[in-house]
């Protein structure tokens, strides 16, 4: 039997919410412990994603002091600071094997050790994991355990992409344009047709997460007097639903590179392949980008403009 978002509001087990990138998955669980007996108590967000695979048993469960280096005082894990509410497992799939089977005792038998502790602390709340991978692939190559894809696998809903429900974003469009003029103050400015449609046009490879981004810039960068919005003030990706955000220069073979002979036109080739692929790979964050490279914030601004690198798609196809 198929689940319905209402069906699962009712549910106190364990839930697993699948979907693409930017699909709302986060958007839903917390929508789902708002409206279930868990309401009253936290809702405690873990991104497995982000999280530094040493330190990522440390986030979920917690550590002792002197239980590792740098363990200087008792630490508690979002397993405990869940309480009687839900702890929600974002990127379940970036889990590691060592933190699965810990993860399967929590589910279990309600019991988790905190590092370096030999005696059990209760889990009171309830799990709610999210992906964008393929489990069951994942679980044929050995990189999921079975036995948790199984207790994981009992309540799953899968999110569609907004592509295919131009219902669905025909109102999440009126929602998030509504809710952008509203906080920033301004209340006369209205959608025209023509930028309606081409948002209806275009194929959302970066779902929710993307239309919301374009919702905010399209506000933002109406002119203040004007009172209808244009399609030229959309950003650049809605004219075209593949954006290519220069990585085909990525895809020249490196044993030959393609560059001038001239040494500032070939550091300027080099610096745009360069600068293009290190923000996407942290995901258009310009902070992060500039901490990993060892660059400053202001400078790495400055390449990302020179060379047209569209760090607001990048967030929003992370």
């Amino acid at each position: 039997m198929s689940l319905n978002i209402t069906d699962l509001f009712k549910i106190s087990g364990t839930i697993l919410l699948l979907g693409e990138t930017g699909v709302g998955k986060s958007y839903l669980a917390k929508t789902i412990h708002q409206n279930s007996c868990y309401r009253g108590h936290n809702f405690v967000v873990s991104n497995l994603a982000t999280t530094k695979e040493d330190l990522l048993e440390s986030e979920l469960f917690g550590h002792i002091r002197g239980s590792f280096t740098g363990a200087i005082r008792n630490r508690k894990g979002a397993a405990e600071t869940t309480g009687k509410g839900t702890l929600f497992l974002d990127e379940i799939g970036e889990l590691s094997l060592s933190a699965q089977k810990k993860l399967l005792m929590l589910l279990d038998e309600q019991i988790f050790f905190a590092v370096g502790d030999e005696h059990p602390k209760k889990f009171s709340g309830r799990v709610i994991a999210a992906t964008n991978k393929n489990l069951p692939q994942m679980v044929q190559e050995g990189s999921f355990r079975q036995d948790l894809f199984y207790r994981l696998n009992v309540f799953t809903y899968t999110i569609p992409p907004l592509r295919s429900s131009p219902e669905e974003l025909c109102r999440l469009v009126h929602h998030f344009f509504s809710a952008f003029k509203q906080k920033q103050g301004r209340h006369k400015l209205h959608l025209d047709e023509n930028s309606k449609q081409m948002l209806q046009n275009h194929s959302w490879p970066g779902n929710i997460r993307e239309l919301k981004n374009c919702m905010e810039y399209l506000v933002s960068i109406t002119p203040p007097e004007a009172t209808l919005t244009s399609p030229s003030d959309l950003p650049e990706w809605c004219f075209n639903s593949r954006p290519t955000l220069g990585l085909e220069l990525l895809k020249h073979d490196s044993s030959t590179p393609s560059l001038q002979d001239d040494y500032p036109s070939a550091l300027a080739e080099f610096e745009k392949v360069y600068f293009t692929h290190v923000l996407h790979k942290f995901s258009g964050r310009i902070n992060l980008t500039a901490n990993k490279i060892n660059i400053s914030k202001a400078t790495l601004i400055s390449k990302a403009k020179k060379y047209g690198i569209n760090t607001l798609l990048l967030r929003a196809q992370a």
